[in-house]
């Protein structure tokens, strides 16, 4: 599976409507582009989602390029907070409670994973609410809060 298309920003909360960003530690090096879930590691540490992030726990949606190559930056800035547009991975009902999908998208948070009956997801790995329906592939509104 491709990646799903980066993340839109539409309209940011938060003291100054900036989106509540936090600063994480990422890895030197490494390219995270805008608009992209980051997973939630010990101590503070986000890094890119992939196709085993469902229902990871999730740091924000990077606010800033993080570019490979010479880039020797540890630090990068995540949205925690606003009105964003993102990929559904299967349906979505508005008001749905969203956790992370893989590569990107957004799932409703009734899937179960695991061999022995799963999980929902809980705490970081909830990342916020539907604003509408949605069907696998769908581009459509949600709010994010972490």
């Amino acid at each position: 599976m491709a990646i799903a298309a980066a993340i839109e920003k539409i309209e940011l909360y938060g003291n100054d409507s900036a989106g509540q960003k936090r600063r994480v530690t990422v890895a030197a090096g490494t390219q995270i582009s805008q608009g992209i879930l980051v997973t939630l590691t010990n101590p503070n540490t986000a890094a890119a989602t992939t196709l085993n992030a469902i229902g990871e726990s999730i740091a924000g949606i990077m606010s800033m390029e993080k570019e490979a190559g010479d880039d020797t930056s540890t630090e990068a800035t995540v949205w925690t907070l606003g009105k964003f547009r993102g990929t559904a991975s299967g349906a979505i009902l508005a008001g749905q409670e969203l956790q992370s999908g893989s590569n990107n998208s957004i799932q409703a948070n009734n899937i179960r994973v695991g061999t022995s009956g799963g999980f929902q997801a809980s705490g970081a790995a909830i990342i916020g609410y539907s604003l509408e329906d949605a069907s696998a592939g769908d581009r459509f509104d949600f709010i994010l809060k972490l």
